[in-house]
């Protein structure tokens, strides 16, 4: 168990949800900034997703059940705070006042701020085509990818921030065969990319 973890899962436990929730969102929000950002692949939408996720990590830590680490409880938040998003992008630009309570929102757009510096850093020509290979896969597929590849989470936890809210989560065998015919997909994607053309 990482720190991060056990000095969530005491708080938690001894029924202290904001320091549990400020606990997770610094130890992880730079990874869940990072996530919504290349899923999304726009700086304000990603902000707006991000703040969204504290303050619903903050509102729903009670209901926390032990299923998956906390760390995949925050990815399955962020990614429900990405869907919503594309829902209601209008209404999140106009809003005029911050998400209560206050400190969660400001605490959340400090870590955003601070994990998405630099992130201006020119690509070079093969991580361009991989980002462009990314970007052209469905929301499950990047999020498979990030939560495997980048983040290197457990298939049990995968499966939990992939499962819809009312469907019980993937088997580990059918999620490994998922990701198995994902990096098929993006391999065949990368050769394209480099044929020359005619």
């Amino acid at each position: 168990m990482s720190d991060i973890e056990a000095a969530a899962e005491l708080a938690w436990a001894a029924g202290d949800l904001e320091a549990a929730t400020t606990l997770l969102i610094r130890g992880y929000g730079p990874q869940i900034a990072g996530y919504l950002f290349g899923l999304l692949g726009d700086e304000q939408d990603a902000s707006d997703a991000f703040a969204e996720c504290c303050a619903d990590l903050w509102k729903t830590l009670s209901s926390f059940r032990h299923e998956c680490t906390f760390q995949a409880w925050c990815f399955m938040v962020a990614r429900h705070a990405a869907a919503r998003l594309g829902e209601k992008a209008t209404l999140l630009r106009k809003r005029t006042r911050p998400l209560t309570p206050e400190d969660i929102s400001n605490l959340g757009a400090e870590v955003f701020r601070t994990s998405t510096a630099g992130r201006e850093r020119r690509l070079s020509e093969a991580e361009e085509r991989l980002a462009r290979a990314r970007k052209a896969l469905s929301e499950a597929e990047q999020t498979l990818l990030f939560l495997r590849i980048d983040r290197g989470l457990c298939w049990r936890d995968i499966a939990r921030v992939l499962a819809d809210e009312a469907a019980s989560p993937l088997g580990e065998a059918a999620l490994r065969k998922r990701f198995e015919r994902l990096k098929q997909k993006l391999q065949t994607q990368l050769q394209r990319d480099l044929l020359p053309t005619a």
